[in-house]
């Protein structure tokens, strides 16, 4: 059942980070700048945050089935009006329905973890489903990239409709939302009863909000957004075209390096999870991925003419802060009542969607700022001066997480709240 849920969101982080194997296109395709590019790729973002919490109540009291066939449904729309666009207008929403219809799968898959899996192992469980993600999301970099210079960036998102349409035909026949235990109010397997969760709308609002009265929460969801950050900006989106004007290489070879960052991001998240659980401690691997965060993106920004070669090692060194995704999910679990698992979990996924949002269209604004009006083949060239002070925002973003780290309350891998 997990297995059905986290398919899904691997096609969710294909799509989030699609538009940055296809950056150039898009430019000659919509006569676009940096600004409308992040933009185009914004809209995406806070649509998938919008949904985040609205998700979370609804999938504890309807269930993961029935929230996912409807989110195959969207995506279906949105890809195949994507595909077709002639004008920005009608890009900009097609990205925001597939934003929403993304935006409905990594809380509806972590709802059926918690479901069919034992609370013991949920921070290793909810660690798996971001490596899967990242997986969706490296499938976007150098294997997207190859396939629309074979196809156009058009057919490609042609192909991407059928694969949502296919999965909601899946959803709707092969889905079952708990295990019959769990459907008659006993839980066999060390979480909670189905029961626990399916109360009414005004009972689950009270859940959502005792979570975000909760400071710790709000630790949390702080840390999260700003260590998740440069994933979201930088291999979401600009990291394929920056190492293609900086360094002169191909879009194909950009997006293989770019997928270092995505898969040692979705590799550790399962590890980092794994040994927290061991550990039975949380704080200090938090601690450790914002300390290494603010290292590594000192060093690419700052240290004078950095080789390309270094970036084999750089941006793996980035993507160990998936360490703490699934870590996170655990946390906001831990430090709020059980009742409000999905809610917590939307919650918290709303600000890293939210920071990538607001961090795209504001890189593109400073990229736009300092551009020298260079141009080739209908496409803005911008200098590696211009690139630094516009990634300024990542290591200020991994200062934050270090703060927001050493400031949360250890749990020790045990509910705080019951």
């Amino acid at each position: 059942m997990w297995s059905l849920g986290v398919s899904f969101f691997f096609y969710a982080s294909f799509q989030r980070v699609a538009p940055s194997a296809m950056l150039e296109d898009l430019m000659r395709s919509f006569a676009a700048t940096a600004v409308i590019l992040g933009n185009l790729s914004a809209f995406f973002y806070w649509s998938y945050a919008f949904v985040q919490i609205p998700v979370g109540i609804v999938v504890d009291r309807w269930g993961p089935k029935r929230v996912l066939t409807t989110s195959a449904l969207l995506c279906t729309i949105g890809a195949l009006a994507f595909a077709v666009a002639a004008t920005l207008p009608v890009a900009y929403a097609s990205r925001m329905l597939l934003g929403i219809g993304t935006g409905l799968s990594l809380i509806t898959t972590l709802r059926l973890a918690v479901n069919w899996f034992p609370a013991e192992r949920y921070a290793m469980i909810a660690g798996l489903t971001v490596f899967i993600g990242s997986a969706g999301a490296i499938a976007s970099q150098a294997p997207l990239a190859a396939l629309i210079d074979v196809i156009g960036w058009r057919s490609a998102m042609i192909g991407s409709a059928i694969y949502a349409a296919f999965s909601g035909v899946l959803f709707c026949f092969a889905i079952q939302d708990a295990p019959e235990s769990r459907s008659h109010g006993r839980d066999d397997r060390g979480g909670e009863p189905t029961s626990r969760f399916a109360g009414t709308g005004v009972t689950l609002l009270y859940g959502l909000k005792s979570v975000i009265k909760n400071p710790q929460s709000w630790f949390i969801i702080i840390y999260h957004s700003t260590l998740a950050m440069p994933l979201l900006a930088f291999a979401g989106l600009w990291g394929v075209v920056y190492l293609t004007q900086v360094y002169g290489i191909s879009r194909t070879h950009a997006g293989a390096m770019t997928s270092l960052f995505l898969l040692t991001w979705g590799l550790s998240a399962p590890l980092g999870g794994w040994l927290s659980d061991r550990m039975g401690r949380r704080k200090p691997l938090l601690i450790g991925v914002a300390v290494l965060g603010l290292i590594v993106w000192c060093i690419i920004l700052y240290v004078p003419n950095v080789p390309l070669s270094a970036y084999y090692v750089l941006l793996p060194l980035a993507g160990l802060g998936g360490a703490a995704m699934g870590i996170t999910f655990a946390l906001i679990r831990e430090h709020n009542t059980p009742f409000a698992a999905g809610a917590g979990a939307g919650f918290l996924n709303t600000g890293p969607i939210l920071c990538g949002g607001l961090a795209q269209p504001l890189s593109g604004w400073f990229l736009d700022l300092g551009w020298d009006g260079r141009m080739g083949d209908g496409v803005r060239i911008f200098s590696r001066d211009t690139y630094v002070d516009a990634f300024v925002i990542f290591p200020i973003a991994a200062i934050v997480a270090l703060v927001f780290s050493v400031s949360l309350r250890e749990t020790y891998c045990r509910q705080q709240i019951t």
